[in-house]
């Protein structure tokens, strides 16, 4: 397995076909509506010899909170962390 960023992708002995590929997505159970064809990415560089995996930009989309949110989670957090650190320094003194 590796990771570069947002991509991520396996390694394999010999390259998947594509009617493999295309098999296993007539056979999914998952219906994906307006799904298009799996497009192939550029490979990454010769020296690694890993595939690189197709990252759905909707579907990354889909799963990130709102922007405000995760302001809110992050500020939150951190008020929180700081008011642990000031309470334990003022119990210990």
């Amino acid at each position: 397995m590796w990771n570069s960023g947002d991509l991520f992708g396996c390694e394999f002995v010999a390259p998947v076909p594509n009617a493999a590929i295309s098999a296993s997505l007539l056979q999914n159970p998952i219906e994906r509506p307006n799904a298009a064809p799996p497009v192939a990415e550029t490979p990454p560089p010769q020296d690694s010899g890993y595939a690189a995996a197709v990252v759905d930009e909707e579907t990354t989309d889909r799963a990130r909170l709102p922007l405000g949110t995760r302001a809110l989670i992050i500020v939150g957090s951190s008020l929180l962390a700081w008011t642990l650190i000031i309470w334990a320094i003022a119990r210990s003194l």
